[in-house]
């Protein structure tokens, strides 16, 4: 790591940030060990922000390094007074799209050094394109008392250990929706329990209701609007103990197609990727229907963790309608 206090430059250097926490950072001793000092000035919490240069002058940069190609990521972690939680958060950017996810951790006995080891396969944010990692503790109430986090011998490493993608991605088109008699390759078998790879429709608890219509001369889903925040249909993976994976390797395809049109009052309209991280895209909608393509290259995601793909519209009232077809993921 080059720290050269040039923010401008696009060498892939780091700059520090607090997230405008004003935590003070300096370098000490603690128990033996040489290490960074983190003191809890103002706002929320104590942060060590390691973000890539701003080379121009407004968006932080990507670093050099591709966090993909390794495992772990550790460090020698201790503190001094009272904080709710520790995390390390990972922010990723893909042309100006950008995402990031804390993971939290604990510490045993903060007076003295512990090592906290994390697998990067928690994040489901792309870890080719980091453009920062931070490391933060929050205060306990809130409030800030001269709290203190001390941090040493922190890297990122390979254990060596490779996990197997078998992903299908053998179709040209992967469709969830068609307007037409084009066949369709999601499965929703009803037994959303079961780890075999299909797909789990939900609603968000919105008491949205779905079913297949014609409009405007198209076969498609209609979102009938409950007594709930918004109409959503929210393409699932299996619930096996948990929102499991697709199967589907959707880092071999470019691009999610998908033709919409709403009759209401909705306020807002979007379409999201959720796995691990979150990224969406809004839409604004008429009573037409309206094509739309988001190139998949563009998300700052780990595709291969992806959980969801949400679509729905918010706010509006009960009986507001948002009309879906033509859905498909092509390459």
């Amino acid at each position: 790591m080059i720290v050269d206090n040039d923010n401008n430059s696009n060498q892939g250097n780091i700059k520090f940030g607090e997230w405008g926490t004003q935590t003070k950072l300096e370098d000490t001793t603690f128990k033996g060990l040489n290490c960074w000092k983190l003191t809890a000035v103002a706002g929320w919490g104590a942060v060590l922000a390691l973000q890539g240069d701003i080379s121009d002058g407004t968006n932080i940069d990507n670093y050099d390094v591709d966090l993909s190609k390794y495992t772990n990521i550790k460090f020698k972690v201790a503190s001094e007074g009272a904080f709710d939680r520790y995390a390390l958060s990972i922010g990723s950017s893909v042309n100006g799209n950008a995402a990031s996810q804390d993971v939290g951790f604990s510490i045993k006995d903060p007076s003295s050094w512990n090592e906290v080891d994390i697998d990067l396969d928690y994040y489901g944010v792309d870890l080719s394109n980091v453009s920062q990692i931070a490391l933060f503790g929050a205060y306990s109430g809130g409030k800030p008392a001269g709290q203190k986090i001390y941090i040493t011998d922190f890297m990122i490493h390979d254990t060596g250990i490779e996990g197997k993608n078998e992903k299908d991605s053998s179709d040209e088109k992967f469709v969830i929706k068609s307007s037409t008699n084009e066949e369709v390759d999601i499965i929703i078998d009803g037994d959303d329990s079961a780890h075999n790879g299909n797909i789990t429709i939900n609603d968000w608890s919105t008491n949205t209701v779905l079913q297949d219509t014609e409009y405007k001369g198209l076969n498609c889903w209609e979102l009938k609007k409950g007594n709930g925040w918004g109409a959503v249909l929210a393409l699932m993976g299996d619930m096996y103990g948990d929102v499991m994976t697709y199967d589907l390797d959707l880092t071999k395809y470019s691009s999610l197609n998908i033709k919409m049109a709403a009759k209401g009052a909705f306020t807002k309209y979007w379409i999201k990727f959720i796995g691990g991280a979150e990224f969406g895209k809004e839409f604004s909608l008429t009573e037409d229907w309206k094509d739309f393509s988001i190139n998949l290259n563009e998300i700052p995601l780990n595709l291969l963790k992806l959980q969801q793909i949400v679509i729905y519209g918010e706010g509006g009232n009960a009986g507001d309608k948002l009309y879906i077809t033509d859905l498909n993921i092509s390459k």
